[in-house]
């Protein structure tokens, strides 16, 4: 009875981290921040401590089966590693160009990279929120695969100093990266 209740609060846990962590959006603000990672240590603080109330009370009748809360337990952790670290690497990067405008909040900046992601960080008075996707670009149009809490076109006309949204009226200056 014992072992279904813990495996049915870990698989819950389990879930909402990962529901949190695979979103396109990554708050930065610092309540949203707190809020998002209470869940995670709670999962984390239960692998611990169901590993070792499963090896204390190890059954040779359940066998492995009796491992199965702290195993996924530890398998949702991981899962949100890799999943960070691969969010990581799309939002690191080699840097093509970058548009800003300040008529968003405090300021929104869409950053280009060479391997087609696309990372766009909006400013607010008490942090910022990161939104990741990717983009392709045709002729002088750029086509943006993102989504966002705000309204942005998904495509743009470029030009070597500007990029264009019609649809929105909104013009965002570029800057290129120094090589």
């Amino acid at each position: 009875m014992m072992k279904r209740t813990s495996f049915k609060i870990t698989l819950f846990l389990g879930i909402c981290c990962s529901l949190i962590q695979f979103r396109s959006i990554k708050p930065n603000l610092w309540l949203e921040e707190v809020l998002f990672t209470i869940p995670f240590l709670i999962l984390c603080i239960l692998a611990v401590a169901y590993l070792i109330n499963d090896t204390r009370r190890y059954d040779d009748g359940d066998g492995v089966v009796s491992y199965l809360p702290s195993c996924t337990a530890i398998l949702f952790i991981s899962v949100i590693f890799i999943h960070i670290y691969h969010r990581s690497s799309k939002g690191f990067g080699k840097t093509s160009f970058i548009a800003t405008n300040e008529q968003f909040s405090h300021g929104l900046e869409i950053d280009f990279k060479a391997n087609q992601n696309l990372k766009i960080t909006q400013y607010h008075k008490f942090g910022e929120t990161e939104y990741f996707g990717g983009y392709s670009i045709s002729g002088d149009t750029v086509f943006l695969d993102i989504n966002t809490d705000f309204q942005l076109g998904d495509k743009a006309i470029l030009t070597d100093d500007t990029l264009y949204f019609k649809k929105q009226k909104l013009a965002f200056s570029i800057r290129k990266p120094a090589k």
